[in-house]
């Protein structure tokens, strides 16, 4: 078994193969940051930790081992859990570093900026959970739960098959009874006269036959118990692969919106995460510094995080919009010249002179 289309597991495999490989390789520059800073202690053991995990979670989900998925979500706990924590952490990184800003601005004379020492419960750390919890965290638990069989944690179900409606009692689909005589549907006048086609050529069902003569013994009142059973066979049969071809259409785009607007998300969570873990490090060349410019620098590389900041948050929702209108579009269009195409090829099936 392998991860991929054929299995309809392409985001399984795009967590596996892309996204864990990048946390890990964050995980690495994180963990050669520390080192090169001289900051060890309790950081180092949560990167060591959490790359171990990214890696064992790689080789279980390849491997389609029942370990694997409860390492994933494991990782998603810890990435939901973990990831309003760095947000605070990164507020409490620029509480300090205001606090550095103003104690060089009170030696100056000037007045200090008024900052509140932030807190795990604040707007961004709470805004944070939410967001990962209803876009992240909630889908892809429900997403990997309904593939649990792959690991051997549950067996899939297939749907029973559906028995004959003419054979037998339990049938669940029955051809539809007009509440007036005079009306009757186009499927329904279809499937009386192809049954009435057999009848009147004398190529009747064996099984059907006997059933209907085990019930009647006039020979009129046969055929048309046999009309009836017969015509209600087909309507079924036609129904039935109608229903059937809708439901493939229906899980088709389904799964195509499904990916579509998934694969933006995700790029769209690691441009912002990217982001936040670069935005973290710019300022601290200029921590100590403190020369006339200090202030200026500060304020200059505020604008610096704040812009691109702001082009994510309100950009990203725009550029989704866009791709969901282009993408619909799209989808229409080819419809469309798809059903004129069909259109066109059965005018010239009809008369090959057209041709």
């Amino acid at each position: 078994m392998r991860l991929g289309a054929e299995t309809n597991t392409r985001w399984l495999w795009f967590i596996t193969y892309i996204l864990l490989p990048l946390n890990v390789l964050a995980q690495i520059f994180v963990l050669f940051w520390l080192l090169d800073a001289d900051q060890g202690g309790i950081g180092i053991l949560f990167i060591l930790a959490e790359l171990g995990l990214a890696i064992a979670t790689i080789i279980g989900l390849h491997q389609f081992k029942p370990w694997g998925w409860y390492c994933i979500m494991v990782v998603f706990g810890i990435q939901l859990i973990g990831t309003p924590l760095k947000v605070h952490a990164k507020a409490s990184l620029r509480y300090e570093v205001t606090q550095a800003a103003n104690s060089y601005l009170q030696s100056q004379g000037r007045s200090p900026v008024t900052t509140s020492k932030p807190s795990i419960f604040d707007f961004e750390p709470m805004l944070t959970f939410f967001l990962l919890l209803a876009v992240w965290t909630i889908p892809n638990a429900i997403y990997l739960y309904r593939r649990r069989y792959l690991f051997g944690l549950a067996t899939q179900s297939f749907p029973n098959p559906t028995l004959d409606p003419m054979v037998s009692s339990q049938a669940t689909t029955a051809m539809p009874k007009q509440s007036n005589s005079m009306m009757v549907s186009d499927k329904e006048e279809r499937a009386y006269a192809e049954a009435r086609r057999e009848l009147d050529s004398g190529n009747v069902r064996e099984g059907l036959w006997a059933k209907v003569c085990a019930e009647e013994t006039e020979d009129e009142r046969r055929k048309a118990q046999y009309l009836r059973y017969r015509a209600q066979q087909i309507w079924y049969t036609k129904n039935t692969a109608e229903t059937e071809a809708r439901r493939k259409t229906t899980n088709a785009s389904i799964r195509h919106w499904t990916w579509f607007v998934a694969k933006r998300i995700a790029i769209g969570f690691l441009l912002f995460l990217t982001w936040s873990v670069v935005s973290m490090f710019i300022p601290m060349r200029f921590l100590y510094q403190h020369d006339s410019d200090n202030y200026g620098y500060w304020e200059l590389l505020m604008w610096i995080i704040i812009i691109p900041s702001m082009l994510i948050v309100f950009g990203f929702p725009i550029y989704m919009v866009r791709s969901i209108v282009r993408e619909s579009r799209r989808r229409k269009a080819a419809h469309f010249g798809g059903a004129q195409s069909s259109n066109t090829h059965q005018r010239c099936k009809m008369n090959p002179a057209q041709e």
